[in-house]
């Protein structure tokens, strides 16, 4: 029996290796079938070199490379453990030998031998044998692309993993893999050799060797190689650069060689040269020694100075500046002996030498370009700023005193500022460097005179300079900074300066906070309000001095001090004029990025803010008696943003219980339950009660969606009433968006199914009215839009009713136009309330899926009267703008017939909408356009002559500019007559049509011109 099985399997295996040998296409899955076969020990390795004896040595050899390539193919399906140790010496040595066979055994050898150094078993001696054998017996560079990607991953392997054994070889081992890798030219295996090289370098001595493998791979930089951008995972110029530069600085070894390379590089004309050879040096300060680079630093220094200044080539520029900000580093952090701890110092004075004389005059083409250079050395250490800034600032003083112009004076003001904040970076300071202390002395003397200059220019700039200093102004120049800025406070004119006046004190309140609520906040900044006071009644100094007060109580130590006492200052005073300021002020202290959590929390848990300001302006539109101030529109919109925007940051059950606090007030009056006449949401009251709901907005729309608001429907129904029947626009738009807000956070039950059905009922009853007022129909109209927005952010069930009776709606002959307005509302984004800061029930993509509803508008479009055809045009506009590109135009060969009707309306909001969409298409270049020219190009050309509005004569020609960007052949035809017709905008009578007439008639001139701009 056992004879039986033995048989078989030999009949098995003899079949199966006849069919791989017989047939090339099935030669990998008979190869598979064999590995499966010796794992489950129905066959033997033995007993395949056996069956594919007479193969391997069959004089024809094709046959044997046939065979060769079974048993590789048969290996490399094999687990790694699957062979013993004799088997793997055995196969190991076959493989060895078939390298000096018929080269076109080779390759098949070389796979098999890959496949064997994978295995575990692997004799201790087998890699050797190896490596011997191909650099006996292989000419790699004499191989195909793929046979040499094997060799160069045979090598990668034995040097990763057999370190210890190679090293006993010593040279003889790098000058093979110098052998095999010189002269390869395919980026592939360029790639794969970049990257195995650093590890090799730095684990293998190179001895006599090192020039020779620097030169193998210094014959690729720079790399000269571009590759077929349509290729997929192409291999680019950029990975083979930045993949090479990491070979060239492998080993310290290397710095005699390479920085002369790139100092001939970066004396060349070709661009791409000298940037490879700016970002080999930065690699090489990082790498090399100081030592190694000392004797080029002279000519390295010339290099980068000659690409810096003047600086014409951005980016040749940077690179040079990064480049000499290492080298600077490098010599400022690695003295290696005594010698060179003052080579620094010489290189330094070398720099200086040649720059100062570009420094001696700002009106000079250098003087910037030799500061920014300066500015770069200083960056680099301490010690070099220090050398640098004993020299530099004292010219910078003496041209200050010098120049007589304003704008030079602003540069060196400039200019000094700049050296100053990189001072304060590097910590050198008169602290720190008290030999500084004259020249600083003499600085906050120059910007103490600056900052009290005639010109407005050179007093921001001195006030700049002392923000930028603050840390080392010694306690008298303080004093005197502090008196200026409070003096600019109450008395500048210049917005600018008093920005910068704001900015230099919050700098000074962070470093010196005692200091400043002494000199500042207690004395100079005290407003006034006592009869006979200097400012009495002066609003202007109060809101100057509330504005700087606010900007300072950020800072934790006055917060406490001063939000209260300007939260008593607003609700204490009756006079328009500064109750607005201290109004406005807060607002800008709470909608500060700085102010935070915390600065909400304090104004809302101690001060009371909240309560206190809504309770304060309900109680004055109650008394009736301060119209100035309480029917301000602008003061309740500041006093409602203040409100939501303390309030959304605050807890859960913080936001309910101001719910339960404010509701009655607006339901039931609960201010004074004795004032029937308080009806805030009753659309009968007076406007400026009624415009109170945008303080109820600001208490409700920013809060939780888990925060329980009573009697939603009872709410709801009253504000719908109010949008619609209120006569005033502020309140009606506030009620229209607050509905909105509540039904995008309302629970989905069946409470809001009900009232979603009430609201549409209510509002198709309203429209429907016969005789209803245009007014009237309009706040349905934009109460409709709100709720429809609110239904499609959310993704409700009921959504698609809503959106189906919008678009039905743009037929109406008096509403149609603000009906399509309505889906500019719908689009867009980060509304006042409805967005995800206000904890807003938000899907994702919901526009995209708003979109998705235009087949069903373009279907209405056609069915619709031709007078009411531009309200679908108009909506579907801004449906279009709102939607991404890539959206767009996957549906833009259904709309480009829409696209070219909107294009012969007379709406001046249409027309804008399609040409900008069109332009953004053109400017991509997309293909479907290509085939409509001819279609487009005509009617862009007519409404460049379009009198009824200057935008869109600009955008038809912008979009008549950008179709430039399609093939040449495609736009020929059109040239003649496009240049012609451009002529005539030559002479419109507004300057910026006139400028872009220029532009795009210049451009259709050079179509098909030798001097036409390369199209990408």
């Amino acid at each position: 029996m056992p004879n039986m099985e033995v048989e078989a399997d030999a009949g098995w295996l003899d079949g199966v290796v006849n069919e791989a040998i017989m047939d090339d296409k099935i030669l990998v899955d008979k190869c598979c079938s064999i590995a499966n076969g010796i794992q489950s020990q129905s066959g033997g390795l033995l007993k395949l070199v056996e069956k594919l004896g007479i193969t391997l040595t069959d004089k024809n050899p094709e046959l044997r490379e046939k065979g060769t390539r079974i048993l590789a193919e048969v290996l490399q399906n094999l687990p790694r453990d699957c062979l013993q140790k004799s088997e793997v010496h055995f196969i190991t040595t076959f493989f060895c030998d078939r390298l000096k066979d018929h080269n076109a055994v080779i390759p098949a050898a070389l796979q098999g031998i890959h496949a064997v150094i994978q295995m575990n078993n692997l004799p201790e001696d087998s890699p050797a044998h190896i490596v011997t054998g191909l650099f006996q017996h292989v000419h790699c560079q004499s191989q195909k692309q793929a046979d040499r990607h094997v060799i160069y991953k045979i090598l990668e392997a034995f040097i990763q993993n057999y370190k210890e054994e190679w090293k006993l070889l010593g040279p003889d081992f790098v000058f093979g893999v110098i052998s095999m890798v010189d002269g390869e030219r395919d980026p592939r295996n360029l790639l794969q050799l970049f990257g195995m090289f650093p590890h090799f370098i730095r684990t293998f001595p190179l001895g006599h060797l090192t020039e020779e493998m620097f030169e193998v791979m210094a014959c690729y930089f720079p790399v000269d190689f571009y590759s077929i951008s349509s290729t997929p995972n192409a291999i680019t110029r950029d990975d083979l650069a930045a993949a090479l530069l990491q070979c060239l600085i492998a080993s310290p070894a290397f710095a005699e060689f390479c920085i002369p390379l790139l100092l001939e590089k970066l004396d060349s004309q070709l661009r791409i040269a000298k940037l490879d050879s700016l970002r080999l040096l930065q690699e090489c300060c990082k790498t090399f020694t100081v030592g190694g680079m000392e004797k080029h630093l002279y000519d390295l220094f010339q290099s980068l100075h000659r690409e810096i200044v003047p600086g014409t080539d951005k980016e040749l520029c940077e690179e040079a500046l990064v480049a000499l900000k290492e080298l600077i580093h490098m010599l400022s952090i690695v003295p290696v002996d005594k010698d060179q701890v003052n080579l620094l110092h010489k290189v330094l004075e070398n720099i200086i030498s040649v720059t100062c004389r570009e420094l001696r005059d700002v009106q000079l083409s250098l003087f910037l370009p030799t500061v920014r250079m300066l500015l770069t050395i200083t960056q680099a250490s301490s010690v070099a700023c220090n050398q640098v800034v004993t020299v530099v600032v004292p010219l910078l003083l003496n041209q200050y005193h010098k120049v007589s112009s304003l704008e030079g004076k602003t540069i060196v003001l400039q200019t000094l500022t700049m050296f100053l904040a990189v001072c304060e970076e590097q910590h050198v300071t008169p602290t720190t460097v008290p030999i500084l202390a004259p020249i600083w002395v003499d600085i906050q003397s120059l910007y103490m005179n600056a900052a009290q200059h005639v010109k407005c220019e050179i007093r921001v700039e001195g006030i700049h300079g002392f923000l930028i200093s603050a840390r080392s102004l010694c306690h008298e120049t303080r004093q005197e900074v502090y008196e200026l800025l409070c003096t600019y406070v109450k008395q500048e004119d210049s917005a600018q300066v008093r920005q910068e006046v704001t900015a230099c004190l919050k700098v000074l309140a962070k470093l010196y906070p005692d200091e400043v609520m002494e000199a500042v906040v207690l004395s100079r900044l005290q407003w006034n309000t006592d009869p006979g006071s200097e400012d009495e009644h002066n609003a202007l100094v109060v809101a100057r001095c509330l504005d700087a007060l606010c900007a300072v109580a950020v800072a934790e130590p006055f917060t406490e001090y001063l939000v209260p006492r300007i939260l008593s200052f607003i609700t204490g005073k009756y006079q328009a004029d500064e109750c607005s300021a201290g109004i406005r002020s807060l607002r800008t202290l709470v909608e500060a990025p700085e102010s935070g959590s915390k600065v909400h929390t304090y104004l809302c848990v101690q001060c009371g803010a909240v309560s206190g300001l809504v309770t304060w302006w309900l109680h004055g539109i109650q008394e009736n008696r301060y119209p100035q101030i309480f029917c301000n529109e602008d003061l309740l919109v500041d006093c409602a943003t203040i409100v939501s925007t303390i309030l959304r940051t605050q807890s859960e059950s913080f936001q309910s219980d101001i719910v339960t606090e404010f509701i009655p007030y607006f339901l039931d009056s609960g201010l004074n339950p004795e004032e029937n006449n308080f009806k805030p949401l009753m659309a009968s009251s007076s406007w400026h009660v009624t415009q109170s709901v945008v303080l109820l907005e600001a208490l409700l729309s920013p809060v939780r969606q888990d925060v329980n608001i009573p009697p939603l429907s009872c709410l709801v129904m009253q504000l719908q009433t109010l949008a619609i029947h209120t006569s005033h626009p502020l309140t009606s738009r506030s009620a229209a968006r607050f509905v909105a807000s509540l039904v995008n956070k309302a629970h989905d039950d069946e409470p809001l199914a009900v009232l979603l059905s009430n609201l549409l009922v209510t509002l198709l009853d309203t429209l429907d009215q016969d005789d209803i007022p245009v007014m009237k129909a309009t706040n349905a109209v934009n109460l409709f839009a709100w709720l429809t927005k609110a239904l499609v952010m959310r993704g409700h069930r009921q959504t698609d009713i809503w959106v189906g009776k919008l678009i039905a709606m743009l037929s109406h002959d008096a509403v149609g136009t603000c009906v399509a307005e309505g889906f500019k509302l719908i689009m867009i984004q980060n509304e006042e309330y409805m967005n995800s800061d206000n904890y807003g029930n938000i899907r994702i993509l919901y526009r995209q899926r708003f979109f998705q509803t235009f087949p069903e508008l373009v279907e209405h479009y056609h069915h619709a009267a031709q007078p009411v055809r531009c309200n679908f045009l108009i909506a579907l506009a801004y449906m279009l703008q709102g939607v991404p590109r890539v959206v767009l135009t996957m549906s833009l060969p259904e709309l480009i017939p829409l696209l070219v009707e909107s294009l012969e309306q007379s709406k001046v909001v249409l027309l804008l909408s399609i040409l900008e969409i069109l332009r953004d298409l053109l400017e991509s270049k997309h293909s479907v356009l290509e085939g409509h020219i001819q279609t487009f190009l005509p009617r862009f050309l007519k409404l460049t002559r379009f009198q009824d509005s200057l935008k869109v004569r600009i955008a038809a020609l912008q979009c008549a500019l950008q179709m430039c960007n399609y093939p040449t052949h495609l736009l020929l035809p059109y040239k003649q007559q496009t240049v012609h017709e451009l002529g005539s905008c030559l002479d419109d009578p507004k300057r910026l049509v006139r400028q872009q007439a220029v532009s795009t008639r210049s451009r259709w001139y050079l179509i098909g011109a030798s001097g036409e701009p390369t199209k990408t």
